[in-house]
């Protein structure tokens, strides 16, 4: 299933055993044979729970991808109108480096909490040294950051409609590409992931007909 962040990469066959609280990540060839266990992610703490998400984004023979933490807190006891405990948690999202050779991990961009106002998010793409992400909340949009220096930038908003989607991103020239519906046209425009300099490169009006 979609859970278990299965991807094939280089003759071999990589997925999460998601049901193992030490989130191993396994290897093996194409038709399932010599599979071995490449690492784990974590060693959880009775109050941490942990999960990864699709896409898993393979590069120079490195695994990148999102994880999420749930931290289980009774620091603060809150009681419904029952009196029944309710645990309050934490959840976090972060984006790790699996190097395929070594097993070691890496990250990429730290733990940030997921609240109200950030929340939703999804990694994009990756072109090196910037992680594109889009996230939703009260500063909703789609970002670049800076895997070296923890630069965070915003490159567009991203509108509650979902009018605006990313096509592509070329990794060799720093440059995305994102499509955007009018009422009118239906219009791609590049983008400089670093300058972030805009250009159109293709429109056609569909006077509010549907287009594939």
């Amino acid at each position: 299933g979609i859970q278990s962040a299965m991807g094939y990469y280089r003759g071999h066959l990589y997925y999460f055993d998601i049901t193992n609280p030490e989130m191993p990540l396994y290897q093996c060839d194409k038709n399932g044979k010599n599979r071995k266990i490449l690492t784990k992610i974590c060693s959880p703490k009775n109050s941490e729970l942990f999960s990864v998400s699709s896409p898993l984004f393979f590069i120079d023979n490195s695994l990148i991808l999102p994880l999420y933490r749930t931290t289980l807190s009774q620091q603060t006891i809150v009681t419904d109108k029952d009196g029944n405990i309710i645990e309050e948690q934490q959840d976090e999202i972060a984006v790790i480096e699996i190097s395929l050779d070594t097993g070691k991990i890496k990250f990429l961009k730290n733990f940030q909490p997921i609240t109200k106002d950030f929340h939703s998010f999804s990694l994009v793409d990756i072109s090196n040294p910037y992680l594109i992400y889009t996230q939703l909340g009260k500063e909703g949009g789609c970002y670049s950051y800076h895997t070296e220096t923890g630069k965070t930038e915003k490159l567009f908003e991203l509108p509650d409609n979902n009018q605006i989607s990313l096509l592509k991103v070329d990794r060799k020239h720093n440059t995305l590409y994102k499509q955007h519906m009018t009422d009118n046209a239906y219009i791609i425009t590049q983008m400089n992931i670093i300058t972030k300099e805009c250009k159109e490169v293709f429109r056609i009006d569909h006077h509010g007909e549907f287009i594939c």
